[in-house]
């Protein structure tokens, strides 16, 4: 545990040298933890030390700890074939959004709720089918219609940039990824979060954009 507190901090430093780099405010690039392998002693102990953000796969992880778990902003990563009420009621961001049926559920939830849902938009920034998130050829049209529900609040993008071996490669993926956040966020106003996997190292995501980066166990070490 202490180890993976030690990475965190030596995560956040890099952060700052990185943002200061490019001429950024280290403020405004945020950490957020994948919780999935961590147990809850864990889960505290990161959030003590800096990360106030939590993503979770499924409802299960967080009703399991949520008694335990310090105070912390809750975002939900997984598919949506659990309960849609429940993933609404008890997350504040839903960063995994691909389809417009759960976009027009969140709307539904809304209306009832009175309540509206932040959301960040999946991209599938490698192109390939496969892959889970919009691709960037329909990116436009999607976000388009999104912005049409009025109880969903457009927040960013999500995407995730594999470990490829080649790191040029990478950083094209990466590159394709901010060119959709920045032409988001020059479209609609509330757009102001662009998170990633901490795949790359610190330096390449705040350099090109990305202002939430994901941790995990690989990143933050067993």
């Amino acid at each position: 545990m202490q180890f993976q507190v030690a990475r965190l901090q030596e995560i956040i430093n890099k952060i700052k040298l990185s943002s200061k780099l490019n001429f950024k405010n280290s403020v405004d690039v945020e950490m957020i933890l994948e919780v999935d392998g961590l147990e809850i002693e864990e889960i505290n102990k990161l959030i003590g030390a800096g990360v106030n953000k939590l993503r979770f796969r499924t409802l299960a992880k967080l009703l399991e700890i949520e008694n335990m778990l310090l105070p912390s902003k809750k975002h939900y990563s997984g598919d949506f074939a659990e309960k849609l009420n429940d993933i609404f009621d008890n997350f504040d961001v839903l960063d995994t959004v691909q389809d417009m049926g759960i976009a027009r559920a969140v709307n539904l939830w809304s209306a009832k709720s009175g309540k509206t849902k932040d959301v960040l938009v999946q991209i599938n920034a490698v192109n390939d089918q496969i892959k889970y998130g919009i691709l960037p050829k329909d990116f436009t049209v999607f976000v388009w219609e999104i912005n049409k529900l009025f109880g969903v609040k457009l927040k960013g993008i999500s995407c995730f940039v594999p470990d490829t071996g080649n790191q040029k490669l990478s950083k094209t993926i990466l590159r394709k990824a901010s060119v959709l956040y920045k032409l988001m966020r020059s479209r609609y106003r509330g757009v102001e979060v662009f998170s990633v996997n901490a795949g790359l190292g610190i330096e390449e995501l705040v350099g090109d954009g990305v202002n939430m980066i994901r941790l995990g166990i690989n990143s933050l070490g067993n």
